[in-house]
């Protein structure tokens, strides 16, 4: 009975078990350029500015919203608030809402 080629165990060669020979580099490595680093003249630290100069773009630099004109109003704001949209939110407090964004309720969904 012959057995297929791949199920074969595999004969053991001496190649097979040898450590690969190293092969000596011939050359050295260099590096790109071979002149000594000068000494640099800039101090390591910056000079203190003489006056305090905000940043423009900051990260935490409070922005303007989005939206052009003057900004709402109080009667505005509570207007847009209670405005219903096709596709949006049930209004706050509702029992609606407390179950869209209950998580507890979502994990028992899913389990």
């Amino acid at each position: 009975m012959s057995l297929p080629r791949l199920v074969r165990p595999r004969l053991l060669k001496p190649s097979l078990h040898t450590r690969p020979k190293t092969h000596l580099c011939l050359f050295a490595r260099r590096n790109a350029s071979t002149k000594e680093p000068k000494e640099s003249t800039r101090p390591l630290v910056l000079e203190q500015p003489d006056k305090f100069r905000p940043p423009s773009h900051g990260a935490r630099k409070p922005r303007k919203p989005r939206h052009f004109g003057p900004s709402l109003s109080d009667e505005e704001i509570k207007e847009q608030a209670t405005k219903r949209y096709p596709h949006s939110m049930p209004p706050e407090g509702t029992v609606m809402r407390k179950f869209l964004e209950s998580k507890g309720i979502h994990v028992w969904i899913s389990m």
